[in-house]
């Protein structure tokens, strides 16, 4: 009997180690498609774009709403509207549903779902519609929002390990309807060579490989810090490392990890600075520098080194936008999570 249970448990683990290794790859591919589902996500969507444009132009104001991983779509959208001079303010679609005060007469609301996460993002728009609202869903094939007054779909119909993957496509949409209505912004600029950027970045994963060996033991802590735009992302990757990887992980706002946030690390934990240059600089260069004090390894994505053990260097442009480059290497990083890696072998 002892020797039935010990090849059941065998076969059980066999199971999960290669479904692990399939979803491992299965999201490798995904990655690489990353330029052409952002791509798509604009070229596939032009004539709701410009309707959708024209929706923002007219509203008083635009509500944003999501949840999960959508929710930090949502919040990089807001940060994408208000570079253009949009009164932009981003919800979780659970409260925007569910908790008062609700909607002034002028808003308008761009609800996203990209998976699972449609639930209160749909309730959201049932109640903009109650109200007598215009909507806009940015949405995936996998979560439909009826009842829209223009939908945005984007990404292909197919599940993945984790909806970080669909994040990119999702803001590279917002991007456009905020493109459209200002045409002369910075980020209208950058816009037409998102796909070439985020193509560029692709090589990052064997830096991320690197952060990844350094994270395989259990016991170590990771602390994903950002500013601005770029905390939409270390959300997200926080959330992600979590459902995927099983690690502890917290996501910060810079400011909030120097009053204090970094005393829950201790050497051998990581901090991840998501740090495209801009005006948290400054604060990233005074977080490094207590970092090294006490010895506590960082791997820093975009800016200058200020002695991380670990770069990936980002390309300059509009801050807001260049979230969906850096998001590339964050996602080799769950994905070398989900592979499995040796800490002694990997690169660093």
């Amino acid at each position: 009997m002892a020797t039935e249970s010990t090849n059941s448990n065998q076969t059980v683990v066999e199971r999960e180690s290669n479904a692990q290794r399939s979803d491992a790859e299965h999201l490798e591919q995904v990655i690489l498609a990353q330029p052409e589902l952002i791509t798509a996500a604009i070229t596939d969507n032009l004539d709701a774009i410009r309707e959708a444009a024209a929706l923002v132009g007219a509203a008083r104001r635009v509500r944003l709403a999501g949840a999960g991983y959508s929710a930090s779509a949502a919040e990089a959208g807001g940060h994408l509207l208000r570079a253009v001079g949009i009164d932009a303010r981003a919800s979780h679609a659970f409260d925007l549903a569910v908790y008062p005060p609700g909607f002034d007469a002028s808003d308008l609301l761009i609800a996203i779902a990209s998976g699972d996460d449609r639930s209160y993002a749909s309730r959201a728009v049932q109640r903009a519609n109650h109200a007598g609202l215009s909507s806009i869903a940015v949405v995936t094939q996998l979560a439909p929002i009826s009842n829209a007054t223009i939908t945005i779909q984007i990404g292909r119909e197919e599940m993945t390990p984790t909806d970080l993957t669909r994040m990119p496509a999702l803001i590279a949409a917002l991007a456009a309807i905020a493109a459209r209505f200002e045409p002369r912004a910075p980020l209208a600029e950058l816009l037409p060579r998102l796909g070439e950027l985020v193509r560029a970045i692709l090589p990052s994963r064997d830096v991320a490989l690197g952060v990844a060996g350094a994270l395989a033991d259990p016991e170590r802590r990771v602390l994903l810090v950002a500013a601005g735009p770029a905390m939409s992302i270390a959300r997200a990757t926080a959330l992600a490392l979590a459902e995927v990887g099983g690690l502890l992980v917290m996501a910060q706002h810079v400011e909030d990890a120097i009053l204090g946030g970094l005393r829950v690390l201790r050497p051998g934990d990581v901090v991840v600075q998501v740090a495209p240059a801009g005006p948290a600089d400054a604060r990233h260069r005074d977080l490094a520098q207590i970092c090294s004090a006490v010895g506590i390894d960082r791997w820093r994505i975009g800016g200058p080194t200020d002695g991380a053990r670990w770069h990936t260097d980002l390309p300059t442009g509009d801050e807001t936008l260049l979230t969906v480059v850096a998001a590339i290497p964050l996602l080799w990083m769950v994905q070398s999570m989900l592979a499995g890696t040796d800490s002694d072998s990997t690169p660093s």
